[in-house]
């Protein structure tokens, strides 16, 4: 079976500005998209259906095709999904592609995974159905025996029948999350609609169906895929001995401690201790876990473990207002960037590329990284 993967970003989103290719967890929103695509088994060919040239440079980037630009006219707010995929098909066929099973996949749903696309195709395969779409259980309060409705000032149930209050008497529903997939057959397009009549369901927990519509959502998934980054710190009595020459070439750490405008070991001098109102104690920078166990305590620091991802941090650091004054000199920030890129085949070599190329990926310029990254 010929399944092609569609993924429609069009531009000119209003909510978002540039919602499709809008950074979220220090990568575009489509890189997730782009990710299950290249993960997927049952995908036979994928192409990005867009009317925006520079989302087509970005799609381009992560490694999707875009063989064509999608016309105006299909890319209007009001414009339904249906003739979006239609038009598709109908350019891939003009081409010499002809698909039998069209699969829907909106970046707006960064966390599908290819083992989503996957189900989905299985399932409508097994089945013979017309179509399947990823659905989530709603919440027990959201379902209709819990809704209410105003009655001028009163307070109504929505639906008729007895009030259920006890959660375990509710029934179970589901609700399209997005959908994060749709997979259906193009004989049922051709036939002028999205799903037919035989439509099967692929249940997706509720952490997979975050479907970005607003700034809530996007700061929902930022966090949720940030959970997700798997880089693989050591305990320390696992750590092997590092070569600072190497690390710390030219003498560059020695300036970059000379260049603070507070070292460390001066602020210890003066008071005994780091002052507690220049610290501010921080959650996990990967995940945002507060929840950590010590490991270490050296230096007037202490090194932490995130109960939930497992990064090894320090906690408390300087405050991030602090940091504008420690690290102000634009000279200081010149001698952190040189440290890193003069030491960069060494940490390949010491730690693996993978460890490092998964750090540089996921590093967020929201975060004063440059600068902790080194103390």
């Amino acid at each position: 079976m010929n399944v092609l993967g569609v993924v429609p970003a069009r531009g000119g989103s209003k909510g978002i500005p540039n919602k499709n290719v809008t950074t979220i967890a220090g990568r575009p929103m489509l890189a997730y998209t782009a990710d299950a695509v290249r993960g997927s088994r049952r995908l036979t060919r994928a192409v990005v259906s867009t009317d925006d040239e520079a989302i087509a440079r970005v799609a381009r980037e992560l490694g999707l095709e875009v063989p064509f630009l999608r016309p105006a006219e299909l890319a209007a707010d009001g414009t339904p999904m249906l003739p979006v995929l239609q038009h598709a098909v109908r350019e891939l066929a003009g081409s010499g592609f002809v698909a039998d099973a069209v699969v829907l996949l909106q970046p707006t749903s960064p966390l599908r995974r290819a083992e989503h696309i996957d189900r989905a195709v299985d399932l409508l395969e097994a089945t013979g159905a017309d179509s399947v779409v990823s659905v989530v259980e709603v919440p027990h309060q959201f379902t209709p025996t819990s809704i209410m409705r105003l009655d001028g000032e009163r307070l109504r149930p929505y639906a008729d029948g007895p009030i259920v209050t006890r959660r375990q008497d509710k029934p179970r529903v589901y609700a399209r999350n997005g959908p994060a997939v749709v997979a259906v057959r193009t004989s049922v397009l051709e036939r002028g609609s999205l799903y037919g009549d035989d439509c099967r369901p692929m249940v997706m927990s509720a952490a997979d169906s975050v479907d970005i519509d607003g700034p809530e959502d996007l700061a929902s998934a930022d966090l949720l895929l940030m959970r997700r980054i798997q880089i693989p710190y050591r305990r320390p009595d696992e750590y092997q001995r590092v070569d600072i020459a190497q690390l710390r070439p030219g003498g560059s750490y020695r300036q970059l401690i000379e260049k603070r405008t507070h070292p460390i070991d001066e602020l210890v001098r003066a008071h005994g201790r780091i002052p507690d109102d220049l610290l501010a104690p921080r959650p996990c920078p990967t995940c945002g876990e507060r929840e950590a166990s010590l490991e270490l305590e050296k230096d007037h620091m202490r090194l932490v473990r995130c109960a939930a991802c497992d990064l090894v941090y320090v906690t408390p650091t300087f405050d991030e207002a602090h940091y504008k004054t420690v690290y102000r000199s634009s000279e200081y920030q010149e001698i952190v960037r040189d440290l890193g890129i003069g030491s960069h085949e060494y940490r390949v070599q010491r730690f693996g590329r993978e460890r490092v190329d998964l750090m540089a990926r996921h590093l967020r310029p929201a975060r004063p990284s440059a600068a902790s990254a080194w103390i």
